[in-house]
């Protein structure tokens, strides 16, 4: 599977896949083309991920830097 990514200690991962219009899918979660391989080359193992229903690319940068939290600010 090209980008395969692992959820967790499951068979059940994130790749790249079209959906074919009927069930296919052993319970894998199929990423479109233009965004498996900027996930795949942008996350490292232990990454916690989350799983949503849809999303606005038009506010994404890659690569996305998270906020930085005051928890882990430099003093």
């Amino acid at each position: 599977m090209p980008n395969w990514m692992r959820l967790g200690h499951s068979t059940v991962g994130m790749h790249t896949g079209d959906l074919p219009g009927y069930p296919a899918s052993a319970g894998c979660i199929r990423l479109p083309q233009s965004v498996a391989p900027i996930l795949y080359e942008h996350t490292s193992r232990g990454v916690t991920v989350e799983v949503v229903d849809s999303w606005d690319e038009s506010g994404l940068a890659i690569p996305y830097l998270r906020p930085e939290s005051h928890f882990f600010a430099a003093h």
